[in-house]
């Protein structure tokens, strides 16, 4: 172990941002991501992103996170240099969210409850700020 950070409550997933400097950490027992420089390994802030964030994403031009929203069936979209937050809507149980190579899309594997499992990815237009597809997944029914 090289270091330990001080996080907000419940950090769970996360991603570093393309230039190595940041993490983003979603905390989930607290509803915000926290911004920890990779240089110093010090906290720098924490961002208040909605209900029991699960994992985050960021573009590679690091001007844009996002936080997929356990508790609110929703993606949080927030503009870093604002920290002004947008919220469009998922599907059930979202969990982990990639964003493409070219920034153009965020995928949302929405993972359900466990009463009612999903099998569902939603697709975030993330220069209209809105969803453009849910994609539902099917069983591989292949054999070995």
């Amino acid at each position: 172990m090289v270091s330990t950070v001080d996080t907000g409550k419940g950090p769970h997933g996360f991603r570093i941002s393309a230039d190595s400097k940041s993490a983003y950490i979603a905390n989930m027992g607290e509803d915000t991501v926290s911004v920890v420089n990779i240089g110093s390994m010090k906290e720098e802030k924490r961002i208040k992103v909605g209900a029991a964030p699960v994992t985050t994403g960021v573009t590679s031009d690091g001007e844009t996170l996002v936080a997929t929203l356990n508790g609110e069936n929703a993606l949080a979209v927030v503009d870093l240099a604002t920290e002004k937050v947008d919220k469009i809507p998922v599907g059930t149980g979202p969990a982990q969210v990639y964003i493409d190579e070219n920034d153009q899309f965020a995928y949302v594997a929405n993972q359900g409850t466990e009463e009612a499992p999903s099998s569902s990815v939603t697709v975030i237009d993330l220069a209209a700020n809105k969803a453009t597809a849910k994609l539902k997944l099917e069983k591989d029914h292949m054999e070995s």
